[in-house]
């Protein structure tokens, strides 16, 4: 495979999207998950939790379009913050 030099043009195979779309579910569920959330959790908490989870299927489409160069921004930030 010849290395990406053009980091302005979306991911053609999708691979960061996937990525991040992984590390932000990791993420959550590192910090708000089940393992946490337990009787003592608020409803909001929970209801938070769920929600994003949920919604980070819906971040493929407009990831898919965002630049690459951006996508690798967003997965060196969040795997900062999972390493938090």
């Amino acid at each position: 495979l010849k290395p990406k030099s053009d980091l302005t043009v979306p991911d053609p195979y999708y691979t960061l999207p996937f990525l991040f779309v992984g590390m932000f579910y990791g993420n959550l569920e590192l910090s708000f998950g089940e393992g946490r959330a337990n009787a003592n959790s608020s409803n909001f908490i929970r209801n938070f939790t769920s929600f994003f989870q949920q919604g980070s299927i819906f971040m493929l489409p407009f990831l898919a379009a965002v630049p690459a160069g951006v996508q690798i921004y967003i997965c060196t930030s969040t795997s900062f913050s999972i390493l938090q």
